[in-house]
């Protein structure tokens, strides 16, 4: 046994081997780090968005998020896009419907049958027009207006026996749609448009012509901190921005290209049409503004003229509200209001308005709306439901209802049914069995004038034969 050992002496033991010790320093390193790394977030944070203060920045990256936007759009009405190509392919609209109404005049009228096909073949020069009427027993009245190689046909069994032929109509000769034929709306290039018009914009801005202040406004009842960007617009800046425009536009071989195909002319045609551009000289001084808070998120935007706001924009949490017109309903205002599931749309002018709330769903569409206008006081509502869309076909049904009054008379209305859209054929009108308008007898007009005057008593409309 050791002499020199003092049992009562302290044994230190290393903190290495000390668990207790080992945990704190550990957790202690741990906070520190976590610390550490919070306070360099928050440090590279404010650095960023003190760099993002710079205007130009700031107009740049609002620029972008309205392409963002405009693309988002774009890629959303792709969905509910019909592709018939009028000039080669017939078009068919079709409509079934009932009505009903209390209305003394209407009554008659209620709960049968309504049908109405329009058609149009522009390649092979056809129409058609197809309109019935029927209770749930049998026909009132079935009529088909046909139009082909340029003869009009009408055929109605109701009326006449035989099909009554009009002779030569060139209908086609009033309606040219060839003007159309090298307009193209294709998604390619009209991103091609935007995206380049878009960079163009942000290149044409120029950095001397930026204001930035701290300010206050109010954004839904609350007083915000914000920061007021504005872009100054003068008529020397206004001039330089659209020859900066204008020539890098026209620099660009595939965006003049894009561009003509929209337009439905070349891309020498369009670099023309974009020197009458510059030919006006009357510019005006205007200043964009931004409100940004200090995430630097766009919350308001003006477009402001000689000291007057043209447009008023406010975007706080889920409500989006464009202003066009100033404030005063006096002068024509338009309103748009986007909530959450619903968008408002308030156009006004003195007295007279319309108001306009359409739902958001994208299955069942919902427009109320609300007018005073000229001695017509009305509400009502449309709603669009059971839509389906493929390449070229569109169904769906719809309710449709309104009540008011006109010049103080009032009145009410409601159809309900369905609507379609597709590229069938047309109906056509075997023409063998066919008498000339000319060579009608007077006991065929006899006829023809009694069957009309009978479809009419169910309608109590023979006072339009008297």
């Amino acid at each position: 046994m050791n002499d020199n050992l003092n049992m009562n002496e302290e044994v230190k033991v290393p903190e290495s081997v000390n668990p207790t010790l080992n945990k704190k320093r550990k957790w202690k390193f741990l906070i520190g780090g976590l610390i550490f790394v919070i306070a360099l977030a928050i440090g590279l944070f404010i650095g960023y968005n003190k760099l993002n203060s710079n205007p130009y920045v700031i107009y740049k990256d609002t620029i972008n998020d309205i392409y963002k936007s405009l693309n988002k759009v774009l890629d959303e009405s792709k969905k509910e896009a019909l592709n018939i190509d009028v000039l080669n392919e017939p078009i068919n609209i079709r409509a079934q419907a009932k009505l009903n109404s209390d209305m003394e005049e209407l009554k008659l009228l209620n709960n049968l049958n309504y049908e109405l096909q329009l058609g149009m073949d522009y390649k092979n020069k056809k129409g058609a027009v197809n309109l019935g009427i029927s209770d749930d027993d049998s026909p009132i009245v079935k009529l088909l207006l046909t139009l082909a190689n340029k003869k009009l046909l009408l055929k109605s069994e109701e009326l006449f026996d035989k099909t009554i032929d009009f002779g030569e109509a060139d209908v086609f000769k009033s309606i040219n749609l060839d003007e159309i034929s090298n307009v193209s709306y294709d998604a390619k290039t009209i991103d091609t448009i935007l995206v380049k018009e878009k960079n163009i914009i942000i290149d044409s801005l120029d950095k001397d012509k930026f204001k930035l202040e701290n300010t206050k406004i109010k954004l839904d009842n609350k007083e915000q901190k914000v920061k007021k960007v504005t872009y100054v617009l003068d008529k020397e800046n206004m001039e330089r921005t659209l020859k900066y425009i204008v020539r890098e536009t026209k620099k660009d071989e595939e965006l003049l290209e894009a561009l003509g195909k929209i337009l439905g002319i070349s891309g020498d045609e369009v670099k023309d049409k974009l020197d009458t551009v510059l030919d006006n000289k009357e510019y005006v001084d205007f200043n964009i503004i931004l409100y940004v808070n200090m995430l630097n998120d766009v919350v308001a935007a003006e477009l402001e003229k000689d000291g007057e706001i043209l447009i008023k924009y406010e975007n706080v949490h889920d409500l989006f509200k464009l202003n066009i017109g100033g404030e005063e309903a006096t002068d024509g205002m338009l309103e748009i209001t986007e909530e959450k599931e619903d968008i408002l749309v308030k156009l006004q002018d003195g007295t007279e308005k319309l108001e306009l709330k359409i739902g958001k769903d994208e299955d069942n569409k919902n427009i109320n709306f609300d007018i005073d206008v000229e001695g017509l006081v009305a509400n009502g509502y449309l709603k669009l439901s059971n839509q389906k869309y493929s390449k070229a076909k569109y169904s769906g049904n719809f309710e449709f209802k309104v009540e008011g009054k006109a010049d103080k008379q009032d009145f009410d209305l409601k159809l309900t049914g369905s609507i379609s859209i597709d590229s069938n054929k047309l109906p056509e009108i075997d023409d063998k069995n066919t008498v000339y308008y000319e060579d009608l007898s007077e006991s065929d007009m006899a006829k023809i004038y009694n069957n009309l005057i009978n479809i009419a008593k169910k309608f109590n409309l023979t006072d339009l034969f008297v």
